[in-house]
């Protein structure tokens, strides 16, 4: 049975349960319902997969990453930072003592997803007016939210380079790496961020009036 949902000319079908990807979320739906094995699923999106090289929080980052609708130039601009930031940290680990090689990630995507989980910020500053006069707020913000400034800001310190001299692949590579240790433009702004809210923090309590 087809049903219209809340999007503009989209169908989808109620009756069908929606599709896993994860092993463990297919085991644990297996144990907690043995007969789930026998249910209508759902088809996956055309973003959906399972394989093992499929991220999702690296697709959500190309896809904020992408120009003019370019899809295709996005995922090799992306795969080539990835593989550039792999190349860095290699040269590094082939460089580094025996006593620090252990500590040194060479795993471009545990970079990618401990550069994006560092830069996430906890507080934003909203204007709120009050009596004619703006005001700029702290308020706390959603993990969604967080996590889209966080990509946003790395993909503006990548584009914030010389391009005659460096490519945008190479200055996001190191955005990354840098971002992963918590150094960097991105963190540095995200501090940034946080000090305003605390100046700020003595308008806190007009979040809260009407």
């Amino acid at each position: 049975m087809r049903t219209r949902t809340g999007n503009k000319g989209g169908f989808w079908i109620d009756r069908l349960a929606p599709p896993l990807f994860d092993r463990t979320a297919i085991e644990r739906k297996l144990d907690e319902n043995p007969d789930s094995r026998f249910d209508k699923v759902a088809p996956a999106r055309i973003f959906q997969s399972s394989s093992a090289f499929s991220d999702p929080l690296v697709t959500k980052f190309t896809n904020m990453m992408m120009l003019e609708g370019m899809k295709d130039k996005a995922e090799e601009m992306m795969g080539r930072a990835l593989k550039a930031v792999k190349t860095i940290q290699l040269d590094r680990y082939h460089a580094a003592d025996e006593s620090t090689k252990p500590t040194i990630i060479i795993n471009p995507i545990k970079i990618f997803h401990k550069a994006v989980e560092n830069c996430k910020p906890v507080l934003a500053l909203a204007p709120l007016k009050r009596g004619g006069v703006t005001y700029q707020v702290p308020v706390s913000i959603l993990e969604k939210k967080a996590e889209w400034t966080s990509m946003k800001w790395l993909i503006l310190a990548g584009r914030d380079h010389d391009q005659k001299t460096d490519k945008f692949r190479n200055a996001l590579a190191r955005e990354l790496i840098a971002a992963s240790n918590n150094e960097g433009k991105v963190i540095k702004r995200k501090f940034d961020l946080h000090k305003q809210c605390e100046a700020n923090k003595a308008y806190a309590h007009y979040r809260w009036s009407k």
